[in-house]
C-alpha cells in the first residue's frame, strides 16, 4: 500500500526513492523512502529537517536529571 504524498515545502506529489524489506519475528515489514522530485527543493527540506534534529538534541542534553 502506497499512500501518495505531497512535498512539506513545494507541495509536489513525493516520489519513491527506496525500498526495502525486514524480518521482525514472524512479520515483514516495508519501508518505502520518499523524495521530492526536486531534488534542490529536496536539499533544503533535509537540512531543515537536521536543524530541527539538531535542536531537539540540544534541548534534550540540556534538561535537568531526576
Amino acid at each position: 500500500m502506497q499512500a501518495n504524498s505531497e512535498c512539506v515545502r513545494c507541495g509536489k506529489t513525493r516520489v519513491m526513492s527506496k525500498s526495502w524489506s525486514e524480518e521482525v519475528g514472524s512479520s515483514k515489514i516495508t519501508y518505502m523512502l520518499t523524495v521530492c522530485p526536486d531534488s534542490d527543493c529536496q536539499k533544503i527540506v533535509e537540512e531543515q529537517l537536521q536543524i530541527k534534529k539538531d535542536k531537539a538534541n540540544i534541548r534534550r542534553t540540556k534538561r535537568p536529571k531526576k
